[in-house]
């Protein structure tokens, strides 16, 4: 593949960033997911667990692959049916969460060349810092913010994916079609953000390691968490929270407030 353009169209990352991104390209094999898990859990780690097991979801080969898409609005949904299993090493890169660049919002947008739209409002408890995440950059960037109730231990979590790529065949950039993670069988419905349509998921993939720790099975907890998804101006938007004081009109009216 060609990637002059990423050159071309893009600054130098700052230096800070430069050696972050060596650092953990060249840090030693992560412990296995059990024993890295109890060492470094709290609650905003055990909120980037759930939301990364909707990513192992999304991305693994399962043994079963009884998995199918349907499309809500513009937005197509990954649906898995049945469990899925996993082996712990494919779940180690859930405890290693600190290795994106965290900033300001507005020094990460002029850095990595984006304008996300953030909720104006939230829930009654919730704090945020005013610095984001940062993974990858340019039109591969992600970006994570945190809404944290200390007094709850309760988290809000809001992921923010550039939909725009570069087509090399073309020699120009298009835009991928908004997703979700995979989810289980009616987990979802379709709800409204600003009249448009969006997805509403309720649960999350929890795992269950087995007698052995040799693998885990991931397995659907209809009360985990709540996700929104939604897309906008060439932005992917999942809004998740494992709380159990936020409701799906919280997030609906969280994502409506973005600005």
């Amino acid at each position: 593949m060609n990637d002059e353009f990423l050159t071309k169209f893009h600054k130098t990352p700052r230096a800070a960033f430069a050696d972050a991104l060596y650092k953990h390209l060249s840090r030693q094999p992560q412990p296995h997911f059990p024993q890295n898990l109890a060492k470094s859990l709290n609650f905003r780690n055990v909120a980037i667990v759930l939301m990364f097991l909707f990513l192992v979801a999304a991305c693994i080969q399962t043994v079963t692959r009884l998995w199918h898409r349907e499309k809500v609005g513009d937005i197509w949904v990954e649906v898995q049916s049945g469990n899925i299993e996993v082996s712990s090493q494919e779940l180690t890169p859930a405890i290693a969460p600190l290795q994106g660049d965290t900033l300001p919002l507005a020094e990460a947008e002029q850095t990595y060349f984006f304008d996300i739209k953030v909720p104006a409002w939230i829930p009654e408890g919730f704090t945020w810092d005013g610095n984001v995440t940062v993974w990858g950059i340019g039109t591969n960037s992600t970006t994570d913010i945190f809404w944290e109730n200390d007094s709850k231990g309760e988290t809000i979590l809001l992921t923010v994916r550039s939909l725009k790529y570069w087509n090399p065949a073309r020699q120009d950039y298009m835009y991928k079609s908004p997703y979700t993670p995979q989810v289980a069988s009616a987990s979802f419905e379709e709800v409204k953000v600003n009249g448009e349509p969006a997805v509403l998921v309720r649960g999350d993939w929890v795992p269950i390691v087995n007698d052995k720790g040799e693998g885990t099975t991931l397995k659907w907890d209809k009360s985990a968490a709540l996700l929104l998804c939604w897309s906008e101006d060439g932005f992917l938007y999942w809004l998740w929270s494992d709380g159990k004081s936020v409701s799906a009109s919280d997030l609906i009216k969280m994502a409506e407030s973005a600005r």
